[in-house]
């Protein structure tokens, strides 16, 4: 039994969901992590159903299908160290392929649930997973860049420009806010995360939150600011600006409440708070004598206009989270 708990926690640690925890935070996840053993022709996985989590496989080979009007196709198969059903650690639609064994297999199930219980303990986990998901942007843009270089070269030989999907259609800073928005967003939906409130600032501000406390967690994913601290009691987030400029400021509460954006200039070396309510008993807002919008996401517009750009921001971060991982699954 020790041998295997070992053997768990050392598949854990090779994947890039959780590679940079610590070892006790490994341990723990390995401790919640599930074996289950597939005999030839089982399915892990039904298209259609909800997933569970993220499973790895031991020992075996499974093959991923999708339905097609021709039947049923085989687009990857994959063996001993893949994982597979990563997204659903990150939303609970239903799944768009089925995973079937192609030979006896072993698999460790990390589940939705189980990550989401021991987020409230360890939020590092769930920012882990957001630096993830920016690093899969990041190298999504960079493969969309050299085709869009191949097809323009290939255009001027008289052929179309090949489709790029329009991953690279709002400036990179952009998508990374609209990213991390919707993800922080749907892990609050998830249940996960759910005594912590999140904080996504564009940079270059320096970010403060105030009372400290041991559980605040401070990082920076892709230039943009990332703030997780506890919601029981009232918390004051100040904005420092390092030079003169605008910014875009994101608070997300727990319990899947709509996000409260902030947007506007600041002078060099200036100070913006912003108060967010303990336990999501309000919405936060600025301190007296703060000048900026509110309740709208990064862009232009009039303050009537905030929900519906609210929502497309959400949706359109929404949209990245899907195509990072089918664009990963494209690349298997």
């Amino acid at each position: 039994m020790a041998d295997d708990r070992q053997d768990r926690i050392e598949l854990i640690r090779k994947l890039d969901f959780f590679s940079s925890l610590n070892s006790r935070v490994v341990k723990r996840i390995g401790d919640f992590a599930i074996s289950r053993e597939y005999s030839k022709g089982d399915y892990v996985i039904k298209r259609g159903q909800v997933g569970l989590g993220l499973f790895a496989i031991i020992e075996g080979n499974v093959r991923v299908e999708i339905e097609t009007e021709h039947g049923k196709v085989v687009i990857h198969e994959l063996g001993g160290g893949d994982i597979f059903g990563e997204m659903s650690l990150v939303d609970n639609k239903p799944r768009s392929a089925d995973i079937v064994c192609s030979e006896r297999t072993k698999c460790l199930l990390v589940t939705r649930d189980s990550l989401g219980k021991l987020s409230n303990r360890h939020p590092e986990i769930y920012l882990q997973i957001a630096r993830v998901l920016a690093e899969r942007l990041r190298t999504l843009n960079e493969r969309v860049a050299r085709r869009r270089g191949t097809s323009e070269s290939v255009q001027r030989d008289g052929s179309e420009e090949a489709d790029t999907g329009g991953v690279m259609a709002r400036p990179p800073k952009r998508q990374f806010e609209e990213l991390l928005v919707s993800a922080f967003g749907q892990f609050h939906s998830l249940k996960a995360l759910s005594r912590y409130s999140v904080a996504l600032v564009g940079c270059p501000l320096r970010v403060a939150v105030s009372p400290s406390c041991g559980r605040t967690l401070q990082d920076e994913i892709a230039e943009v600011k990332v703030a997780i601290f506890p919601t029981r009691r009232d918390r004051t987030l100040t904005l420092r600006a390092f030079e003169e400029g605008s910014f875009s400021a994101t608070v997300l509460q727990p319990g899947g409440g709509p996000a409260t954006h902030f947007e506007g200039r600041l002078k060099s070396g200036q100070d913006l708070e912003i108060v967010v309510p303990s336990n999501g008993r309000g919405v936060p807002s600025l301190e007296p004598g703060g000048r900026v919008k509110e309740n709208q996401p990064p862009g232009d517009g009039a303050p009537e206009e905030a929900d519906e750009k609210r929502s497309r921001v959400e949706s359109l971060g929404e949209t990245l989270v899907d195509s990072l991982f089918q664009e990963r699954d494209l690349d298997r």
